[in-house]
């Protein structure tokens, strides 16, 4: 006989489980000094390339790794984080 859990015995979900953040890979560009995420890869990847775009983009291509619940978060929390690059650089020029 195999032991199974009835509903009183179930172990209890961890909230924090359910809604944990995982690592995604934001990809993005440079447009009029703001930074645009065009998209996000589950995980954290090495991106590279992306050099003949910058005669588009005055700033050009850009990836950051951020810890997130969705992808919507993560594309979020990723420009905030290159805009507030951004203005540090500015602010220490």
């Amino acid at each position: 006989m195999t032991d199974t859990a009835t509903p009183s015995q179930a172990p209890e979900v961890d909230q924090a489980d359910v809604t944990a953040e995982t690592t995604y890979t934001v990809i993005g560009f440079w447009y009029d000094s703001e930074p645009v995420a065009t998209g996000a890869i589950e995980g954290e990847h090495e991106v590279g390339g992306g050099d003949s775009v910058n005669h588009y983009f005055e700033g050009g291509p850009w990836a950051l790794p951020v810890r997130a619940t969705d992808m919507d978060e993560a594309c979020g929390k990723a420009e905030e984080a290159m805009a507030a690059d951004l203005t540090a650089e500015r602010d220490a020029a």
